[in-house]
């Protein structure tokens, strides 16, 4: 203990959730909770992203995932994670304590862009389901190429495979 009386002992590192709390964590997750704006209305991730993967394509992306062994909430945390949540997800699983994000929380009827917060509590529920749904889907051709934007920069070379923290 220090002389001040706090404990100089780091604090543990969280209890994994179950996969009940994992769950309804993230069907609670409201994305627009911490909107540093007044009158934000709520956007609850699971029911959003569902709704969307249930009308995107035909087949679905709903029917396509659930095909896939997926569940529902997995489907909805691949489809919301691929489509803008990486930005609120990410940070979260490389380790930040929160993540600070901007949106737009009145559309369609408003263009306001507001600033929101969430906490690793809140968007843990989200990074477990994403994993679990990550882990299931086949792996790539070993001929596959897959891209992925990134606005840093790496010194590598070309043609190297690199491992970022988190979801990437």
């Amino acid at each position: 203990v220090s002389t001040t009386g706090t404990s100089s002992i780091p604090p543990s590192p969280p209890i994994p959730l179950s996969p009940i709390q994992q769950i309804e964590g993230f069907e609670q997750l409201n994305k627009w909770k911490g909107c540093f704006i007044d009158g934000a209305p709520e956007r609850y991730v699971f029911a959003h992203n569902r709704a969307r993967a249930a009308g995107s394509g035909f087949p679905s992306s709903l029917q396509l995932g659930l095909g896939q062994g997926l569940t529902e909430h997995e489907v909805a945390a691949i489809f919301g994670w691929s489509t803008g949540d990486y930005r609120v997800v990410n940070p979260i699983a490389r380790g930040e304590d929160e993540v600070i994000f901007e949106d737009y929380p009145f559309l369609p009827t408003k263009l306001t862009k507001a600033k929101c917060r969430l906490s690793r509590d809140d968007v843990m529920p989200y990074v477990y389901i994403l994993s679990s749904a990550l882990s299931k889907l086949p792996p790539l051709g070993s001929t596959q190429r897959l891209w992925r934007g990134h606005r840093r920069n790496i010194n590598v070379e070309v043609g190297s495979t690199i491992v970022l923290r988190g979801f990437t």
